[in-house]
């Protein structure tokens, strides 16, 4: 019996002992394929979600991120690519979220809190910036975190006012300034034609397009013109079309609403700016516009060709263009809400009443020690009543001195002419270039093609110094201008020079090389990195295609012991 027992239990110890073994192997791959498919499949719906959610697949998009955010709970926590990871998921979730609930505001004004949804998103935004800035090989990602979490503080504002914006509670009617910036002016383009939008309700319910030299043949009585405007133009008198002289665009602003209610008997609520090439990358949304009455389709690529060879067709292609942007779909549309963000955010578009208003002057002191406040802003106007400002290429250079009593500037500008075509559309550049310079401001030399200038004018506007000066640039040439001026200082030992370069709107980009010279002394911190930096000079070479802003905290004499 007992020999009967141990062998009847030797089989099921038998397979005790080999229970194990049958499930090891499968156990050893299962744990490296779990280990290098749980970061790829992570990585993917991250990837889907962002590049869905740019495309304006909303849909796509949101299930990309939840899907990304449950898998982003599996694991523990103990990495911070991990937390990362989870942090960008509930970002994306957000970010569609809000993203779906202003289109569906803007197609049908509800009781949606966007204002709210906005906010949990900058927070989210505000956690996703913390956890990214000691991870330094995720600095893309950084960097583009800073620009959405910017982008959404600075449009919290906009979506507070959106419900008066588009008329939730009643009618209004918004005064579209629709600028050509073949024919640079002040505020972006000269202001061939204009559109009245009606509102009611929130719902957009009539456009109409008005060509400002039919308006203007009913202004009764003569208005006169700005002083310098009379002097480049040669004209007496004041109309619509020129209304934009002010490159501020709140002043240009009102009196456009001047003007229409003399010539058309209406009352605009609010002004908004658009030059052509902001209506132009519209295209890239709205897709080809077919123009019958022309036999022409019109494309993003096409466009200028077209309008060079027959500028008669605007009227019909604005036309056009609004009719298809009240029929967008729900992409489309998002599309063109970033293109017009873009344009606010690069200064070719303006809203009155809003951060975007366009205003000329100088921002507040950004740091809690004394400012130097400096403002430089140029701008061109092209008075040769042609369509030459596609054929300029533009390229700059503003050199700062600094010292302890006294500032000296110095800014050069090339101003050269690609077409060697005299006729209109093309011919001379005849460009009125305003700069407008820091209060105190005491122009010393003004200089074209290396000769003093013959004439050139000294004002104030918007408690800035103005100088004025007129330049002639044939075709396939170049001119050249510089000016020299100088502002008396009284520094603080310690401060902040603070410099703030606006870009023109409807200009085209064009390099500018920005140098502050310091005597060897002074101690300075910049929070924009140089491009070049030595004892006593920091140089920084940057597009003009946005703002610029040069912030720089100077110690005197911190180096010799003073």
């Amino acid at each position: 019996m007992p020999f009967r027992l141990i062998t009847e239990e030797l089989p099921e110890q038998k397979s005790i002992k080999k229970q194990p073994a049958r499930y090891a192997l499968p156990f050893i791959i299962f744990i490296p394929l779990l280990f290098i498919s749980y970061p790829i499949s992570l990585y993917f719906f991250l990837r889907c979600s962002a590049s869905q959610f740019l495309r304006g697949n909303f849909s796509t998009s949101l299930t990309c991120a939840k899907l990304s955010s449950r898998l982003s709970q599996l694991a523990p926590q103990v990495s911070p690519y991990l937390v990362v990871s989870r942090q960008l998921s509930e970002t994306l979730v957000l970010a569609n979220q809000f993203a779906t609930g202003a289109l569906s505001y803007l197609q049908s004004p509800n009781t949606t809190n966007l204002s709210f949804s906005l906010s949990r998103l900058s927070d989210s935004l505000a956690f996703l910036q913390a956890g990214l800035q000691p991870l330094p090989r995720l600095a893309p990602l950084l960097l583009r975190v800073n620009t959405a979490r910017a982008l959404a503080q600075k449009i919290s504002p906009l979506v507070s006012s959106l419900p008066e914006l588009i008329s939730v509670n009643g009618k209004s009617t918004i005064l579209v300034l629709l600028q050509d910036s073949t024919e640079l002016r002040p505020t972006g383009g000269f202001l061939s034609h204009i559109a009245l939008l009606t509102l009611d309700s929130g719902r957009l319910i009539n456009v109409q397009i008005y060509d400002t030299a039919s308006t203007d043949s009913q202004l009764r009585g003569q208005v006169s013109p700005p002083a310098d405007l009379s002097r480049v133009i040669g004209e007496s008198s004041w109309f619509l079309r020129d209304s934009n002289w002010d490159p501020d665009f709140p002043s240009s602003a009102a009196r456009a609403i001047w003007f229409v209610n003399k010539e058309l008997s209406l009352s605009p609520d609010r002004v908004v700016s658009l030059n052509l090439e902001t209506l132009v990358e519209l295209l890239s949304a709205t897709g080809p516009l077919r123009l019958p009455e022309l036999n022409l389709t019109v494309t993003k690529q096409s466009f200028y060709s077209q309008y060079l060879a027959r500028p008669d067709f605007l009227s019909l292609f604005y036309q056009r263009l609004f009719d298809r942007l009240r029929a967008l779909n729900s992409t489309q549309l998002f599309q063109v809400l970033g293109v017009i963000i873009n344009s606010l955010e690069s200064r070719q578009a303006f809203i009155t009443s809003t951060v975007w208003d366009g205003q000329v002057a100088p921002p507040a002191c950004r740091s809690t020690l004394p400012c130097l406040n400096n403002y430089f802003y140029a701008v061109s106007s092209n008075v040769g009543v042609n369509k030459t400002n596609l054929s300029i290429r533009t390229t700059a250079q503003l050199a700062v001195q600094l010292a302890p009593t006294r500032a000296d500037f110095s800014y050069q500008a090339d101003f050269t002419h690609t077409s060697s075509q005299t006729n209109w559309p093309s011919g001379r550049y005849k460009n009125y270039l305003r700069l407008y310079l820091p209060p105190q401001s005491q122009p010393d030399a003004v200089l074209v093609n290396g000769q003093p200038a013959s004439v050139y004018y000294v004002t104030a506007e918007h408690g800035l110094v103005v100088l004025g000066v007129l330049i002639d640039i044939p075709p396939a040439s170049t001119a050249k201008l510089s000016v020299r001026w100088h502002q008396p200082l009284i520094l603080s030992s310690r401060f902040r020079y603070q410099l703030d370069i606006p870009n023109q709107p409807g200009q085209l980009p064009y390099p500018i090389t920005v140098t502050v010279t310091y005597p060897k002394g002074w101690f300075a911190t910049t929070a924009t990195t140089p491009t070049l930096a030595s004892a006593g000079q920091l140089q920084y070479n940057q597009p003009l295609s946005r703002p610029l802003r040069f912030d720089i905290d100077f110690a005197q004499g911190v180096l010799n012991g003073n």
